[in-house]
């Protein structure tokens, strides 16, 4: 388990996993975009959402656009 806090403007940078993961935000807002994504569209979560990264090579990034600090369990 894995408590990781992102400032407002910060991101995880383009990174993969070994394996799946399954990340809560716990607060503030995560911006997701996926790697194998032409579009590059945004998916947003806020505080009690959660989402799976299915890991295993899908790259991906996560990046708080909002104000406050936002804070993810995986």
């Amino acid at each position: 388990v894995v408590s990781n806090v992102i400032a407002p403007g910060g991101s995880t940078g383009w990174h993969t996993h070994p394996g799946p993961s399954l990340i809560t935000v716990k607060s503030g807002t995560i911006t997701a975009y996926e790697g194998d994504d032409p579009t590059c569209t945004p998916t947003v979560y806020t505080a009690g959402m959660g989402f799976v990264d299915p890991g295993d090579g899908h790259v991906h990034i996560l990046r708080n656009e909002g104000t406050v600090p936002a804070e993810t369990i995986v």
